[in-house]
């Protein structure tokens, strides 16, 4: 005598439908810890900001690349002096070599003073030594959420 098998089909467990609200709910959560970790990156104190973007702008002037040195200017005097105007206006007779930011004062939040120490070359060569170390002070204004030198018209 045999047995016969039968088969009862085994019910599969079917995954939910994605419920695309249940999904969505994380997404703020999400954007705010980029934003925090964005935020983290730039909670530096102003007056160290200032210090790298001055340091950085120095190297450019030092190393001829006046479309980078123009891209530190503030975004208004952008809009007001040209690329090439404001390349003409830059002196070609003296060869900056160095520069140090040595100091740094934010009296207020939205801005600072960078204190700049520059070695030049004499035009005139080596009656005047060889560099000529001169003091430049600058200002910093923070806006848009960006650190930018003010640029005299």
């Amino acid at each position: 005598m045999q047995i016969a098998e039968t088969k009862t089909p085994v019910r599969q467990l079917a995954k939910p439908p994605l419920n695309a609200s249940r999904s969505l709910r994380w997404l703020p959560i999400g954007a705010c810890m980029a934003l925090a970790a964005c935020a983290t990156l730039n909670n530096s104190p102003p007056e160290e900001r200032v210090k790298q973007r001055s340091t950085e702008r120095w190297q450019a002037v030092m190393a001829n690349d006046y479309a980078k040195v123009y891209s530190f200017a503030m975004p208004s005097y952008r809009a007001l002096v040209s690329q090439d105007t404001f390349r003409s206006r830059q002196g070609v007779a003296v060869q900056r070599v160095s520069a140090k930011v040595f100091s740094v004062n934010c009296p207020e939040a939205s801005k600072c003073t960078a204190r700049v120490e520059v070695g030049v070359k004499p035009p005139l060569g080596k009656r005047f030594g060889t560099v000529i170390t001169a003091t430049v002070d600058e200002s910093w204004v923070f806006e848009d959420g960006q650190w930018w030198l003010a640029e005299r018209l």
